[in-house]
């Protein structure tokens, strides 16, 4: 059965609130809908001995509203992360890293920060369910984008611990997929628009030409 996660249940919004406890500089906004510019928390916070970074909670839009997702201000990390459509909640589009393995690949995103690598997995069992079907589904993944590293954690409970644990992490997953841009940047555009765009920028620079030249001669 797929858990039920209400951001707004009393139960997550101490969470929220032991949170802002732990975390100097985070607020709490009490009434906000955890959309867009209102989010449930936010505020400049050092995570990890690190500089002071811009973090906000909101509401999951990946697992419909059932969810809370972490964002962090870091970026930008180049145009293969843009979504197609911009969304007003930043938390849709970009690469999605699931933390599958305890210990980081030879090639994985945190093979420099393996401990990172051993929380967010052990946090990310812990957050797998099983659906009236015996499938198992993700209850944890991480978005990597042009303006933000975005957790998306979609349990049956949440707690500050889960909560701060992952925020923790999220610093070591910025520093890696900015030190990993130059080589996730190079497919940019599908091989379509290669052609598309470029012969769609010609036809309208000719036809601005032609008509110019139409225009000229019959004002001489």
């Amino acid at each position: 059965m797929e858990p039920h996660l209400d951001p707004t249940s009393p139960a997550v919004r101490e969470a929220f609130t032991d949170l802002s406890r732990r975390l100097p500089g985070l607020t709490v906004h009490e009434g906000a809908r955890g959309h867009g510019h209102r989010p449930y928390a936010s505020g400049s916070v050092s995570l990890g001995g690190d500089p002071p970074v811009h973090v906000e909670v909101l509401r999951s839009v990946r697992w419909h509203e059932q969810g809370v997702a972490l964002w962090l201000a870091a970026g930008p990390f180049g145009p293969w992360a843009k979504p197609i459509l911009p969304d007003v909640d930043h938390q849709e589009g970009g690469l999605t890293f699931l933390p599958d393995a305890r210990e980081p690949r030879p090639d994985g995103l945190l093979v420099d920060a393996p401990q990172s690598q051993a929380t967010l997995h052990d946090l990310w069992i812990g957050a797998r369910w099983e659906d009236d079907h015996h499938r198992i589904h993700d209850g944890l993944a991480i978005l990597v984008r042009p303006d933000a590293i975005v957790a998306h954690v979609h349990a049956s409970a949440l707690s500050a611990d889960t909560l701060e644990e992952v925020l923790v992490c999220l610093p070591d997953v910025a520093l890696a997929a900015s030190a990993r841009d130059a080589e996730w940047s190079k497919p940019v555009h599908p091989e379509r628009d290669q052609i598309v765009w470029p012969a769609a920028w010609i036809t309208i620079v000719a036809t601005v030409v032609i008509v110019g030249y139409l225009i000229y001669l019959i004002a001489k």
